[in-house]
């Protein structure tokens, strides 16, 4: 028992060395993010928080994002959720339901009260959703990709938005709502571990390289990735390209759902279809941009509403945009011919889009079989392009 003050002096400077060392142990929820600083050199490889599955050939991740998430919860709550994008059907899907009875309370909430800013038309603004793909999930936000800012610009205000969006994370204590809808990710989870290895999604990435044929062109010197960022709250699609050094990471962010949006069955053909559609954009803008004169020229007089839908008339999509629209839905249908036979090509593809009000991809689709068959003259889509772009108007 003579040794007892010694065991009790070093009882007591362990408990002061972890006082001492509590403040670099936890996260500082309070302190503003800052956008003026580098991506680390071991986020080369970023894993997200979130991961459901990963790929080394084609290299691939499917995740879910928080910020993505409460960035569209949000937009659901500043629409009253009565929004056929954001959150649809609210009563009917049940973690639509639970996202309306937890925020509700928050509608006055600052960021909610200055949302109309981050919103294009009905839907968000899909810079803001590229944009947060390049920060670590809530509540971190630390910067992981190089180039946030082609996104996002000006950087006063960019800092605002994330130590916006941050604010109504914490002051909304969020991480309740999310944990206590936890087993609606643990099912998503779930099912693309058990169902992505046995789809189409790798081989249809490596076709979309293929028939493009422009990788190197748009991305020398560049690892090329893909993934793949599911989300319950939105319905429509968007793509990103982040940058980290010499490896480029092309993203869908997406719907998981099956086509119907009133059901919460999950749909590996559809989470296809979507990623390969939004892969698409990152090679057919491009060319198409570099026609606008042509494109300029053969528009003159003419009505968007005949050759897009009225989600795309209605956001006033400039007509390079339009046309790249019309391209992917295109190729994609090209794609699947190769892949499944033209009977799902017609099915999955061409009939539906035609339906939405896309009414020259049939034509675009028959056209490219004269791209295919004569590589040798356009070794890539862009070689390709003024061809298309004359046959998409010459319909009136």
């Amino acid at each position: 028992m003579r040794n007892r003050p010694i065991y009790l002096g070093l009882i007591l400077l362990l408990i002061l060395g972890l006082v001492a060392l509590k403040p670099l142990l936890e996260t500082d929820k309070t302190n503003p993010v800052s956008t003026n600083t580098s991506a680390s050199e071991n986020q080369k490889g970023y894993t997200p928080a979130n991961l459901i599955y990963s790929n080394t050939d084609p290299s691939y991740m499917v995740y879910t994002s928080r910020n993505i998430d409460i960035f569209l919860i949000a937009a659901g709550l500043y629409t009253d959720f009565n929004n056929p994008y954001l959150l649809p059907y609210v009563e009917e899907r049940p973690i639509y339901k639970n996202a309306k009875e937890y925020f509700s309370p928050y509608k006055n909430h600052a960021f909610i009260k200055g949302f109309a800013k981050y919103m294009n038309g009905t839907d968000v603004n899909s810079s803001y959703l590229a944009f947060l793909l390049n920060y670590s999930d809530l509540p971190q936000l630390n910067k992981i990709y190089d180039n946030p800012q082609k996104y996002l610009s000006d950087e006063k205000e960019a800092a605002e938005f994330l130590n916006s969006l941050k604010a109504f994370y914490t002051d909304t204590k969020a991480e309740t709502f999310f944990d206590n809808n936890s087993s609606s990710y643990q099912a998503l989870n779930a099912y693309i571990t058990e169902n992505i290895k046995q789809s189409s999604m790798f081989k249809l990435i490596n076709e979309v390289e293929s028939y493009a044929g422009n990788k190197n062109t748009y991305f020398t010197g560049k690892n090329v990735s893909y993934c793949t960022v599911l989300s319950f709250y939105r319905t429509n699609g968007s793509f990103a390209s982040l940058d980290n050094e010499d490896n480029l990471t092309l993203a869908s962010i997406q719907f998981p759902y099956k086509g119907s949006r009133k059901t919460s069955e999950f749909s590996m053909n559809n989470i296809i279809k979507t990623s390969v559609h939004e892969y698409l954009h990152n090679y057919m803008n491009t060319p198409v941009q570099n026609n606008n004169a042509l494109i300029t020229d053969l528009t003159k007089g003419k009505d968007k509403t005949q050759y897009t839908s009225s989600m795309y008339a209605a956001k006033s999509f400039p007509w390079n945009r339009v046309t790249d629209e019309n391209f992917v839905r295109a190729v994609e249908a090209r794609l699947y011919k190769k892949e499944f036979g033209e009977d799902r090509a017609v099915m999955d593809i061409i009939d539906p889009e035609t339906k939405a009000g896309f009414k020259t991809v049939r034509q675009i689709y028959v056209k490219l079989e004269e791209y295919e068959k004569d590589r040798n003259k356009y070794p890539a889509i862009d070689d390709f392009m003024p061809v298309l772009i004359k046959e998409m108007f010459k319909t009136k």
